[in-house]
């Protein structure tokens, strides 16, 4: 290209010169964009797998203490049943022994 002027070429130079400055940032800022969009996806993922490992955790103890009840309220109507058996079989041994006195 035939130049009239150097203030010409240095203008030409100068637009190129912004032009790949703001190409290059142009560039940068995007890839911090897509570091960035990455690490939110990375971070969506990772709460959604602990949040569904604490919902697991939360119900296996809720079945826990379930069961705990269960076998609780199992037990205590066992016991009273003993109870009451053993409270029968105390009676009627008192029978027998009133009834041979």
């Amino acid at each position: 290209i035939q130049w009239r002027h150097a203030a010409q070429r240095q203008h030409v130079e100068n637009i190129v010169r912004q032009h790949r400055e703001l190409q290059q940032g142009r560039s940068e800022a995007f890839a911090n964009h897509c570091f960035e969009k990455r690490r939110q996806v990375f971070a969506a993922a990772t709460f959604r797998v602990w949040r569904k490992h604490a919902a697991a955790a939360l119900e296996l103890e809720d079945a826990e203490a379930a069961r705990t009840e269960r076998m609780t309220a199992f037990a205590e109507r066992r016991f009273a049943l003993r109870r009451r058996r053993v409270a029968a079989a105390v009676l009627r041994a008192w029978a027998l022994w009133a009834s041979a006195a």
